[in-house]
């Protein structure tokens, strides 16, 4: 029979709860549920093109060699936003587009902001 040295042997430690049942140490991960995201309406927005959009776009064209082509340019351009505060109706976007007409915007549109 061989006996171990106090040394050589290794104590485990457990916890038990209140119950005296054993208590896992290790952390446990939980799933947490996905919360149902509620959708909203947020309120109407301005956006367009601007004029140094489509100079940038001509510029950028011809030191390429290529042509430019307008018609590409809009189906691709991103539309910047004429303001930065949402419209409580599709009115005061329009008005907003309006003056954005106006001050040189190429091209401007109306957009509903919502959260789905």
């Amino acid at each position: 029979m061989q006996v171990k040295d106090a040394s050589e042997q290794t104590v485990g430690v457990t916890y038990v709860n209140y119950l005296g049942q054993p208590v896992a140490t290790m952390p446990v991960k939980v799933k947490r549920e996905a919360k149902d995201r509620v959708a909203y309406h947020k309120g109407w927005a301005a956006f367009g093109i601007t004029k140094a959009q489509v100079e940038a776009a001509r510029r950028k064209a011809a030191s390429l060699g290529h042509g430019f082509d307008m018609d590409v340019f809009m189906r691709n351009a991103k539309m910047e936003r004429i303001t930065r505060t949402n419209y409580s109706s599709p009115h005061s976007a329009q008005l907003a587009c309006d003056l954005a007409m106006k001050d040189g915007y190429v091209h401007v549109e109306v957009r509903e902001m919502k959260r789905e």
